[in-house]
């Protein structure tokens, strides 16, 4: 075990996580109601979930704007009724035409022909020997979970791979996997990490961000809220854009007031 949190890091945590009870009275958090539209029973549902890692990984791409391009992409193929192997595996070449079109229409912020061959990587490196996409648990949930995003190499998911442990941990797949290994560390969180000396350099290794969010931010707090209050506090308070080197609690105080 690591060192216990100190009296200061206990109160920044406190801050923190009072502001995100206040800010979601008036700002409902996307992801509970997310978690209806995930199933991973099937591999359609477990590309879509892929999917939405990916859209969530653009720094470009909000995350309100990543859900609202995810669900008509998912209705698009309902619509055209094409499959999303066929298309991702560039079976079908109209197909992957009509899709880039449709990605481009929607505002997706990056090359949508890149978007296809990363989610098609992401399908063949996470199939079994049977043919299905398969999150396959291993001995410990580390080696799980180190596996895991090893296959999602060379597809753009690094840190929202964290996101998807937690999903599966959300919806019962994985309900026994710690919640140290399922705390995302984007690039807002890493700056509010970086700032307040949670961690000195947090692109350096995600595992670890993920336990000190898991530390500090949820074991002492009765509601475990993973990365969700360090995410939409910084966010909110523009932590990445401010020039403020190592931030006080004294200033996350004044943050915290602000709307």
């Amino acid at each position: 075990m690591g060192p216990l949190p100190s009296k200061q890091d206990q109160r920044v945590a406190e801050v923190v996580i009072d502001w995100y009870e206040e800010y979601t009275k008036k700002n409902p958090e996307l992801e509970d109601s997310l978690l209806d539209e995930i199933s991973v029973n099937n591999d359609d549902g477990k590309i879509e979930m892929i999917m939405l890692a990916r859209m969530f990984s653009q720094y470009r791409l909000r995350e309100e704007n990543a859900l609202r391009i995810w669900k008509q992409v998912k209705s698009w193929f309902l619509e055209e009724n094409y499959r999303y192997r066929d298309i991702f595996k560039r079976k079908d070449n109209i197909g992957v035409e009509k899709l880039d079109k449709k990605l481009r229409a929607l505002g997706f912020p990056v090359s949508a022909a890149d978007f296809i061959t990363e989610i098609g990587l992401a399908v063949k490196n996470l199939q079994s020997s049977t043919g299905e996409i398969e999150f396959q648990r291993k001995s410990t949930w580390k080696e799980t979970t180190q596996s895991l995003t090893h296959s999602l190499r060379g597809t753009g998911i690094r840190q929202k791979a964290f996101w998807i442990f937690r999903v599966l941990k959300q919806i019962g797949e994985w309900e026994d996997i710690p919640g140290e290994f399922c705390c995302v560390s984007d690039v807002h969180v890493k700056a509010f990490l970086r700032k307040f000396g949670f961690v000195t350099n947090p692109d350096e290794n995600l595992f670890l961000n993920s336990s000190t969010i898991w530390k500090y931010f949820n074991e002492p707090f009765e509601h475990k809220y993973y990365d969700i209050p360090v995410f939409r506090f910084a966010r909110t308070h523009g932590c990445v854009s401010c020039n403020i080197k190592e931030c006080s609690l004294s200033r996350l105080i004044e943050c915290s007031k602000r709307v």
